[in-house]
């Protein structure tokens, strides 16, 4: 038997998961995998006292949330469990009732692919060839 890195195993689902999604590949696939690589990326990040991206996500919802509600606080419980669905409903089935799930696809993809490079970028200080590729590809989408 072999020892494998974790965040080495992570930078590879996450390769593979902007590859994917660069080449037009199937998009539950590149979502699971990418989630998977955030997770990693950002439990490590956690481990060490730097924000991961989705505690950085969380504290900008709950701030906004707060200023709109008149001051009303809203758990970071619901916050998490929206911004993880997809990835979560892509691996979990807990009833008859539960099989079918109602998302924009593409959209879930880029948010955890961001989520992913953006905690990646923070534990390595630098993005893979791929992931500029992708950055690169966000922007002229939104312009």
């Amino acid at each position: 038997m072999k020892k494998y890195n974790k965040i080495d195993i992570a930078e590879s689902q996450l390769e593979t998961a902007l590859d994917i999604y660069l080449n037009g590949g199937n998009l539950f696939s590149a979502l699971t995998l990418a989630g998977a690589a955030e997770e990693i990326f950002g439990i490590y990040l956690k481990i060490n006292g730097v924000p991961n991206s989705l505690e950085e996500l969380v504290a900008a919802t709950q701030k906004i949330y707060k200023i709109i509600q008149n001051g009303e606080h809203l758990p970071e419980k619901g916050i998490r469990d929206r911004a993880n669905r997809a990835r979560n409903n892509f691996k979990h089935l807990n009833s008859e009732e539960d099989l079918e799930i109602e998302l924009d696809l593409e959209e879930e993809t880029i948010d955890m692919l961001n989520r992913a490079t953006t905690n990646y970028w923070r534990l390595k200080g630098d993005m893979t060839e791929k992931m500029v590729i992708f950055e690169k590809q966000k922007r002229h989408l939104t312009n």
